[in-house]
């Protein structure tokens, strides 16, 4: 897991076809609650779309090393805000780069 303040890749497609797409800061991460038994991750995603119904936001959290250890696919509806909200948690978050006192 990517610890408070560090960065993170997100990768945006905007189509044409649907006019479709997410705008600048629309993808936003937080942690609101992490102990050494779990980490709730948050994830909010922004979009402009004119078929709201045809939206998803996929997330998918990996390990420095590589193993995935959270995955969500949140699907969009017609009735559904201008805003995707995901909620992931994650077992025995690992403490990447942070001291404890």
């Amino acid at each position: 897991m990517v610890p408070r303040g560090q960065g993170y890749t997100a990768m945006c497609i905007s189509s044409p076809k649907i006019k479709t797409h997410i705008p600048i800061w629309g993808i936003q991460i937080t942690t609101p609650e992490v102990t050494q038994d779990f980490a709730k991750v948050v994830v909010n995603t922004e979009f402009v779309s004119a078929n709201k119904a045809a939206i998803a936001a996929e997330t998918t959290i990996f390990q420095p090393t590589g193993e995935r250890v959270a995955h969500t696919n949140t699907k969009a509806t017609a009735y559904t805000t201008d805003k995707i909200t995901s909620e992931m948690y994650i077992d025995k978050p690992s403490f990447v780069g942070h001291r404890r006192a």
